[in-house]
């Protein structure tokens, strides 16, 4: 066996360390968790005095309850928008919520009267929701909900 000179031995040495190396600044959590841009297109019409209200949103981090990305009550008789939404993590359930808060138990809405809302992933439409006068009020109102679940994405 050839011994190496001793000082090409000291340098291999001294050098083996910084090979075996990885940059302290890299990430060691694995790749970027999977998101998503959600739309939801809404539209509505005769919608004087009933109570038109949207509301969208994921949950929140912790899982303890929803994080709200729109919530408000829609005035006049129509209704025409898009809510652009943050980015939603694949482990976050989205959901949108329709309702006529005025409209009680052993009422009906209008004849005519509706709102719809899409809901859109990466510009995918994915599901829509849609009350109207088709729809019973539970007993606190017209309401009806459609949710994306973190499986679903």
């Amino acid at each position: 066996m050839k011994k190496l000179p001793l000082l090409s031995y000291l340098c291999f040495t001294a050098l083996l360390p910084l090979l075996s190396c990885s940059d302290d600044n890299a990430k060691m959590d694995g790749p970027a968790p999977a998101m998503h841009t959600v739309k939801v297109r809404y539209t509505g019409a005769k919608l004087d005095d009933l109570g038109a209200y949207v509301n969208a949103g994921c949950n929140q981090e912790d899982g303890s309850g929803p994080t709200k990305n729109m919530d408000t009550d829609i005035s006049g008789g129509t209704a025409k928008g898009t809510i652009t939404t943050y980015k939603v993590l694949t482990s976050k359930d989205y959901y949108v919520t329709l309702a006529f808060k005025r409209i009680k138990a052993g009422n009906r809405v209008p004849p005519g009267a509706y709102l719809k809302a899409d809901i859109l992933v990466d510009d995918v439409l994915r599901k829509s929701i849609r009350i109207d006068n088709t729809i019973t009020p539970s007993t606190l109102c017209v309401m009806e909900q459609a949710t994306i679940q973190h499986d679903e994405w």
